[in-house]
């Protein structure tokens, strides 16, 4: 007969007591914080043998993909049975599969009798490994959730009783209610990386701090920002991390988060790590399972650049105001002695000496008007880095002549004492001379127009460590500190500009800085304030001695050019004809047109030598009528010369693509277009000879 199951192991039986306390001391491992995973399955399982005296036991967890058990942890087997069972299925021929299938413990009293067996292979393995009983137990948690399955087996027939089955139950709910706390450990730790790495790569600043001002969470660009490493962080409190400064600043705005309320506000903060940001900020309440405020999570952006960026644009925009009245009233200015000379002329047609006074007044308003300009563009040309210089070995003496010459007009209209004191010996530089005296002209007028009149002004200079010093010092207004900063930037103005007939257009030092750098150089700017006048001082590095050249001492008279055939084209009337009455009386043939298209049709009838050309005529553009003039085979000896308001090195190479000879800037001076008429004559009457 076969063998009857037992109720009873081999074992002592251990009381419920020990049973209990045995199940208390697993709960205990298992809920611990930071339990290690394997030790507390371990646990599990010896427990399992503890509460039925079993002979051997597994613990298999379930494959959520496959929906399979695979044996994880166990006690006692040998290879033919792990291999066996290594993964089941809810319809394989075992205890565990019919548990996981019917979702409740399998309790096989004798396995060759059983008719889950009967018949399986799986009964073989069983009796091989000294099998007889078994019992599965699934693990479901509170949440019905299946995490796997406990198995106990005996090595002779044995029935668990109610007892058994009580402690087993117990112990698989322990297990299951650990699996279950380790899946959600697991889900978190996941979302914390998954949000670290979302916040992370983002620009803004993500905090949660907990009700009591202390850090729960910070994304790695906060981390950064506040120069500190997250652990350094999270745990520790608000006015710990962000200094007390920075705490008293934001401290309302935290009171009404933690009343419920999303706030958001820009405000500069005294980071105590960081210096004054200015940010944008948002705090949004951070609400627990009640629906109760638990603390609050920051969303913060530093826009300290942007606000300052902004600024810089509210002072570029209030400067470039201030530029166009400045540059409105610099062109009234001389525009009223103009026209109060030419209304003189015509009130005094038989005074020759009153129309002589007039012809001077109006050349240096012009020329005044036309240094304006030439300033600005030669600004411009510096800040896009397009003015070259050109060099050559120099001396110092005859550049600051020149200097002298250019600003005497200023400085005899103020009536100012000009003393000078220059090196007895010669100072040599590699420079070009044109622009240095620019700079000095420059500062020797500045120093004119806000010196009152009757000052004096001192011009020196002198060698030392491998430089040349340069200095002019005036009696004048003198420079507020306010203003000292940005003396030398481009349109800056002391208050006093509007209230002086010249005041310019704050272009004049930023000038001399850029060319003065351009040369190696360096400029520095000294006063005692308002009133106490002040001191430029320029640096330059000395260069070779120059070499000797032959200087020819008695100028010789230009000599007349040859009368030409010159077409003028200006949609300016005024311009035209004025231009057209100087050529003329220097003994040109000179034909006049009015628009583009007029221009186009006097060219190809009467071929002129020289075609004048205003590029911003409104129906045809100078680039287009140049284009068209030179696909006539006629144009080929003929000079054309672009007339241009714009002075721009890019306006210059579209002139010459467009198939211009020569490019001059508004307004031409009589001696640039005499001496370019002269060359024009002096080549075809070569050309003559030649022939």
């Amino acid at each position: 007969m076969p063998a009857q199951p037992s109720s009873k192991s081999t074992r002592p039986r251990i009381s419920d007591l020990e049973a209990l306390e045995r199940l208390y001391e697993v709960g205990n491992r298992c809920v611990r914080v930071g339990s290690d995973f394997e030790e507390c399955l371990g646990a599990i399982l010896d427990a399992a043998i503890f509460v039925t005296g079993a002979d051997k036991r597994n613990l298999q967890l379930l494959d959520s993909h496959t929906g399979r058990l695979i044996i994880h942890t166990q006690r006692g087997f040998h290879r033919l049975f792990l291999d066996f069972f290594s993964q089941v299925e809810g319809q394989t021929a075992a205890a565990c599969g019919a548990a996981l299938s019917a979702a409740k413990r399998v309790t096989v009293e004798d396995v060759t009798t059983s008719e889950l067996f009967a018949r399986q292979p799986a009964m073989d393995v069983l009796l091989a490994e000294g099998v007889r009983a078994v019992q599965s137990t699934p693990l479901v948690s509170s949440t019905e959730h299946v995490f796997g399955m406990i198995s106990t087996h005996f090595t002779r027939p044995t029935r668990l009783g109610e007892r058994e089955s009580r402690f087993i139950d117990l112990l698989a709910r322990q297990a299951a209610d650990f699996l279950e706390r380790k899946r959600m450990e697991q889900q978190l730790v996941a979302k914390e990386l998954q949000l670290e790495r979302i916040t992370g790569h983002i620009d803004a600043l993500i905090s949660q701090c907990s009700r009591d001002l202390r850090y729960v969470f910070v994304n790695q660009p906060l981390a950064d920002f506040l120069g500190k490493p997250v652990d350094e962080i999270v745990g520790h409190s608000v006015p710990e991390v962000l200094g007390e400064a920075a705490f008293r600043v934001i401290s309302p705005y935290l009171d009404r988060v933690l009343r419920g309320e999303r706030v958001a506000f820009e405000t500069e903060i005294p980071y105590v790590d960081v210096g004054l940001r200015h940010v944008h900020v948002v705090y949004e309440p951070d609400l627990d399972a009640q629906g109760s405020v638990c603390g609050w999570v920051a969303t913060i952006n530093d826009i300290t650049e942007r606000k300052q960026l902004e600024n810089h644009l509210r002072i570029a925009d209030r400067q470039k105001d201030e530029f166009l009245a400045m540059l409105a009233h610099e062109l009234r200015n001389p525009l009223a002695p103009i026209r109060y000379a030419l209304a003189a002329t015509k009130k005094s047609p038989g005074k020759p000496e009153l129309h002589a006074r007039a012809e001077e007044v109006i050349e240096r308003q012009v020329s005044h008007m036309t240094r304006l300009l030439d300033d600005l563009l030669d600004v411009s040309r510096i800040t896009r880095g397009k003015l070259v210089l050109q060099r050559s070995p120099t001396e110092l003496r005859p550049i600051l002549a020149d200097a002298i010459e250019a600003a005497r007009p200023v400085l005899d209209a103020r009536t100012h004492h000009i003393s000078i004191e220059l090196p007895k010996e010669p100072v040599s530089l590699e420079a070009d001379p044109v622009r240095l005296a620019q700079v000095f002209s420059n500062l020797l007028i500045n120093a004119a127009k806000y010196t009152d009149p009757g000052g004096h002004i001192r011009l020196w200079a002198l060698q030392e460590s491998g430089q040349v010093v340069v200095s002019v010092r005036d009696s004048g207004t003198g420079i507020s500190a306010e203003l000292m900063p940005r003396l030398f930037t481009l349109f800056a103005q002391g208050s006093t500009a509007l209230d002086r007939s010249e005041g310019g257009l704050g272009v004049g030092l930023a000038l001399v800085k850029g060319i003065v750098e351009l040369h190696g150089g360096s400029v520095d700017v000294a006063s005692d304030g308002p009133g106490q006048g002040s001191e430029f001082t320029v640096r330059l590095p000395l260069g070779h001695e120059p070499r000797l050249r032959d200087v020819q001492l008695i100028p010789q008279t230009p000599a007349v050019a040859a009368g030409l055939k010159i077409l003028v084209a200006d949609d300016n009337r005024d311009a035209a004809d004025t231009c057209a009455t100087l050529l003329q009386l220097s003994g040109h043939l000179v034909l006049t047109a009015y628009s583009g298209r007029r221009a186009l049709e006097l060219a190809e009838t009467s071929q002129p030598d020289v075609l004048l050309l205003d590029i911003g005529m409104t129906d045809m553009d100078g680039y287009t009528l140049a284009e068209q003039i030179r696909a006539a085979e006629w144009s080929t000896k003929a000079v054309l010369v672009a007339v241009s308001g714009w002075g721009r090195e890019e306006d210059r190479r579209r002139a010459f693509a467009a198939g211009f000879d020569h490019h001059l800037t508004k307004p031409m001076t009589g001696p640039a277009l005499e001496a370019l008429l002269q060359s024009v004559s002096s080549v075809r009457r070569g050309a003559r000879g030649t022939g």
